[in-house]
């Protein structure tokens, strides 16, 4: 299971590359222009970028080469209309790992994906840990205190994003925004519902919660224990 990040204009392109996805059981967003992308990246992290060159606003190669300068650990496939080898060219000297010119066939894309996620990363930028409890992106791995924990899907997206943006307060409506599917009908009590799972899988006799609930504000991970523990 991956987190996967599909840029495509066309909609109907866009929702038939992450319904095929989704039934990898891989977690899925869209975005629908450069600017949109951004905007995501900015608070989320991913493992593949499916990346078209031909984007309104910031187009494909832009964002390519922004997330490369950034350093991101993440893999990108870059897929386009343009069928020259100039911009086959550009495109992966600016940083994608794989080309595809589109039309194409679906299992195809679903080859250069698994390929693209199998590929192991140079560093341990993959790697994000807080307290005893550790996260691999890569691995789809959690551990705490040694020990792995088995995580659900969305209750694996929804650790990630509070491990990779601790300190900072989150409404059930920017969680809903950031982990859940684009196409999602969650609403506030599913939050709820899977904050409790997971608090309820890491929990081992300690008496405060990793991610505590901030009564009419939202929720937060603390990077400290001090923290969590309100001491």
């Amino acid at each position: 299971m991956a987190k996967i990040l599909v840029i495509e204009d066309e909609k109907e392109m866009a929702e038939t590359v992450a319904h095929v996805l989704r039934s990898e059981h891989h977690v899925v967003e869209v975005a629908l222009s450069g600017n949109d992308a951004l905007d995501k990246l900015r608070v989320s992290q991913y493992d593949l970028l499916i990346l078209d060159l031909n984007l309104p606003g910031t187009d494909g190669l832009e964002i390519c080469k922004t997330v490369r300068h950034q350093k991101r650990p993440v893999s990108i496939l870059m897929v386009t209309g343009r069928k020259t080898l100039e911009e086959k060219e550009r495109g992966l000297d600016l940083g994608a790992d794989d080309y595809l010119t589109k039309p194409f066939h679906l299992k195809e894309l679903q080859a250069r994906v698994r390929a693209l996620l199998r590929r192991v990363p140079t560093d341990n930028s993959h790697l994000v840990t807080i307290h005893d409890l550790s996260l691999d992106r890569k691995q789809h791995i959690v551990t705490k205190g040694g020990a792995v924990v088995k995580l659900l899907p969305t209750e694996f997206a929804l650790l990630e994003f509070f491990m990779t943006h601790p300190d900072r307060v989150f409404t059930s409506t920017q969680i809903i925004e950031q982990v859940w599917p684009q196409d999602t009908d969650a609403t506030d009590r599913a939050v709820t519902s899977c904050l409790n799972r997971l608090r309820s899988k890491l929990s081992d006799g300690e008496k405060f919660d990793l991610i505590e609930t901030l009564y009419n504000e939202g929720y937060r991970m603390s990077s400290s224990p001090n923290k969590a523990q309100g001491s």
